[in-house]
């Protein structure tokens, strides 16, 4: 492997790497990500992590602050609103997509992964149910066969995940989640392009609606702020 090729794959892993410890942050954490500390960490250099952060940044998941060093930044309102402007429109063209690439292997991977969500569920075991989630939207994406869609609405989830995380624990939720992935993952299966499409609009305005409405009336006025 060529001297390039060795450090993007680097990158890449410590990118990786930093994202997962964002996602594990809880909302209100105001913790700074300090490069040095992370190279130490993580047992690297300090380029790849400057690196690695400066893409985050790029992707908005991170910004400097002068004395800090890298922060989450908050979600407004409106940052949310614009998320789900953008999924809105590109969640139901990827489950079209799937719908009309789908085969008897893959349809059985996506209703199997479906499976494990609605077992998970009945454990309440969030952190299983949210692994089976990022498997399901993967095997969509990879059905679907558009990778820059897939990158593109990877980086908008990201925004969206520490949220995520928290309304998923609301009681009802993944129940609630689980049934709206099986619509979606019956319409493809059924090789329905329409229904797949249709039902994919469906779970983006619940979802919507019932993350801006604990945005709203309860993670707001507990931190007195945006998020």
């Amino acid at each position: 492997m060529k001297g390039s090729e060795k450090s993007k794959s680097l990158v890449d892993s410590v990118y990786d790497r930093i994202l997962a410890l964002l996602h594990r942050r809880g909302l209100t954490s105001v913790e700074a990500l300090n490069a040095s500390s992370l190279a130490k960490e993580l047992d690297v250099s300090r380029t790849p992590v400057n690196m690695a952060l400066v893409r985050l940044e790029s992707e908005g998941l991170i910004r400097k602050s002068a004395g800090q060093g890298w922060i989450s930044p908050p979600l407004s309102l409106e940052d949310i609103e614009e998320v789900f402007d953008l999924k809105a429109m590109l969640e139901p063209l990827v489950a079209r997509k799937a719908a009309e690439n789908v085969s008897p292997k893959t349809a059985a991977e996506l209703l199997g992964i479906v499976e494990e969500m609605e077992t998970a569920c009945e454990a309440q075991d969030l952190d299983r149910w949210l692994a089976a989630d990022h498997r399901y939207h993967k095997i969509l994406h990879d059905i679907a066969g558009n990778r820059r869609l897939k990158q593109f609405l990877e980086r908008l989830n990201n925004q969206l995940y520490r949220l995520l995380v928290g309304h998923m624990a609301t009681e009802g939720r993944m129940a609630s989640a689980s049934k709206e992935h099986r619509l979606i993952a019956e319409a493809v299966v059924s090789g329905n392009p329409d229904l797949a499409a249709d039902r994919a609009v469906q779970r983006i305005q619940i979802l919507r609606a019932s993350m801006m409405d604990v945005m709203k009336n309860v993670l707001m006025p507990f931190l007195g702020q945006a998020l």
